[in-house]
């Protein structure tokens, strides 16, 4: 008989005071049943052994089922938006966050069985993917990890252009940066040299399909397996011809970009989204790979990352501040027939809702760059600015001043200096 969920979450809570008497931690809450099972058959069989080899087996075994555990997740958001033309590795997404990603997913799967319309759920799976992974820390973190990993290495300047082409929203330029990086990607990590014979997609994806592990962990093996899937799964969708090809769901498609290119070739902020979302997913597929470091934690303290994220921030607030001020580019863009303007705001900053939230985003954004008063702002920005949004950015480095002022520094406070720059 099958338990209900109150006596699973029993168990569960009973396994974890066995498990603390014993030294060890589970980190994750939610085993399944037969997990449940598999830990106190291990913990009766241990009860003999001293302290040591009896913390090593069951922490081996707990690790083995973290692992699956994590593989369930990540299949059940997958499942669910690949075949939609998306893909997440959500390796750094908060638990909170996830969870309803993926009860979002469940409802987004519930809608297309039913027939039913689901692009409000999706629009709102992107826009979390973009709150996270588009903070400029975590987004120089993957450029940095792609830049230390094999295959990758190759390529990781191309991510870097394209990060600084979506932070000015120029997605047409972000779009085909990427989609370089994938062609050269693919072919540096089958071992494809030029003169060799032509390889085909459907040759490619199965030349990725057949890459064996070599961590030499079971743990990244397994993560190894499940990351292969749905890069594949990812490069079929992207790879297809364009007469097959869904461009309703997403334009981000080889043959679109490289072939296509009519008069619907502007590539929009969700396309961007998805694209840098499967080099996230094959930075961790690499990663598993060969066995580099599972980060736990985004590091604060590598100065390479730091570099590129106090730049992207420059070039958010830049084009933030400019909001829909004039601007010469824009203009010169938009005078042409065949150019496709967005229908929202789509800076990082404005995904956050005005109000608390978003001066925490601005705040934290001063923080990186060390801003202190209005005209250490100037030199960022190379549009004209939009007066609205001037006068929220003057009044947070006003109220900022204090907090940042190093020790022993006269520190300004709000009304204190009405331009907001330096004091004489």
């Amino acid at each position: 008989m099958t338990p209900d969920g109150s006596s699973i979450d029993e168990r569960r809570r009973r396994l974890a005071a066995r498990l603390n008497e014993t030294g060890v931690h589970m980190s994750y809450g939610s085993p399944l049943e037969d997990e449940i099972e598999q830990v106190e058959q291990v913990l009766d069989n241990t009860a003999t052994l001293d302290v040591e080899a009896r913390r090593k087996i069951v922490g081996t075994l707990l690790t083995l089922i973290f692992e699956a555990d994590y593989g369930r997740k990540v299949r059940a958001v997958n499942d669910v938006l690949l075949p939609i033309g998306r893909c997440i590795s959500p390796a750094y997404m908060p638990n909170g966050i996830f969870s309803e990603l993926r009860r979002r997913c469940e409802k987004i799967s519930a809608a297309l069985t039913a027939g039913a319309d689901a692009s409000a759920e999706v629009a709102w799976v992107v826009e979390q993917i973009a709150r996270i992974y588009f903070s400029p820390h975590i987004r120089a973190f993957m450029v940095v990890r792609a830049k230390r990993l094999p295959y990758l290495d190759l390529i990781s300047h191309y991510l870097d252009d394209a990060a600084m082409a979506f932070y000015r929203r120029n997605h047409f330029a972000c779009a085909n940066a990427l989609t370089t990086a994938v062609e050269r990607l693919l072919l540096e990590h089958i071992g494809w040299k030029f003169g060799d014979p032509k390889k085909l997609p459907d040759a490619m994806r199965a030349d990725i399909a057949a890459l064996p592990p070599r961590s030499g962990n079971p743990q990244m093996d397994v993560r190894f397996e499940t990351y292969k899937k749905y890069v594949v799964q990812f490069l079929e969708a992207y790879q297809k011809p364009s007469w097959r090809a869904h461009l309703s769901l997403t334009r981000f498609n080889r043959a679109f970009i490289q072939h296509v290119n009519d008069d619907a070739s502007y590539y929009t902020y969700d396309d961007c989204v998805t694209a840098f979302q499967f080099f996230d997913l094959y930075v961790e597929f690499v990663s598993a790979q060969v066995g580099q470091q599972m980060y736990v934690f985004v590091p604060e303290d590598d100065d390479e990352m730091n570099a590129r994220s106090q730049h992207y921030w420059r070039i958010v607030l830049e084009d933030w501040l400019h909001g829909g001020a004039p601007s010469a580019e824009r203009s010169f863009l938009e005078s042409n027939p065949h150019y496709q303007k967005e229908a929202t705001d789509s800076n990082f900053l404005s995904l956050y809702a005005q109000g608390p939230e978003q001066n925490r985003m601005i705040g934290a954004a001063l923080m990186t760059l060390g801003v202190r008063h209005l005209g250490d702002v100037l030199p960022l920005v190379r549009e004209p600015v939009d007066p609205e949004r001037l006068g929220l950015f003057a009044k947070l480095v006003m109220s900022f001043a204090a907090i940042m002022a190093p020790p022993g520094e006269e520190k300004d406070t709000p009304g204190s200096s009405p331009s907001g720059g330096p004091k004489h």
